[in-house]
């Protein structure tokens, strides 16, 4: 009873594999499509009103598309698992190219700070960090920073 009211009622729905440049499925409506491949529905919608691709690799279109032939139809399971392989490959993707986006990022790569004595070179120190000289000189970093890009001397211990 159902699929005899989807078929009278529903909208069908056409499924374009991109990298075959052909028609792989029609769903006979959006919702068989939703409860068939488990896409969300406003990501359909979003597919359908703007035309972007699912998972970077099928068009879903309402309009059956005549430039692109209709030649092999694949099965529900087929499509299914094709839908699953794809859908992971493309998670994987985004989500290796999102943390690598979301990476904090340093300014400069620490290059550690060399401190001489120029009255005793055996007193001389190296410090990782702007951070390590300001806390055993008893200073601020800024204060550190500007001997630094101004090229004073530090008087003191």
């Amino acid at each position: 009873m159902r699929d005899k009211l989807r078929l009278e009622r529903g909208v069908p729905v056409f499924v374009y594999d991109l990298l075959t440049s052909s028609l792989i499925y029609v769903f006979a409506s959006k919702q068989q499509l939703y409860s068939s491949i488990n896409v969300h529905h406003t990501t359909l919608n979003s597919c359908l009103d703007l035309g972007t691709y699912y998972a970077g690799r099928f068009l879903f279109s309402l309009d059956e598309v005549e430039d692109l032939p209709s030649v092999d139809l694949l099965g529900l399971e087929q499509l299914q698992e094709l839908v699953r392989g794809v859908k992971l490959s493309h998670k994987k993707a985004n989500h290796f190219a999102a943390s690598e986006a979301s990476r904090p990022r340093r300014a400069r790569s620490p290059k550690g700070i060399v401190v001489e004595n120029v009255s005793d070179a055996k007193l001389s120190m190296n410090f990782p960090t702007i951070t390590g000289v300001a806390e055993h000189f008893g200073v601020s970093r800024s204060t550190i920073r500007s001997y630094l890009s101004e090229g004073k001397l530090l008087k003191g211990e």
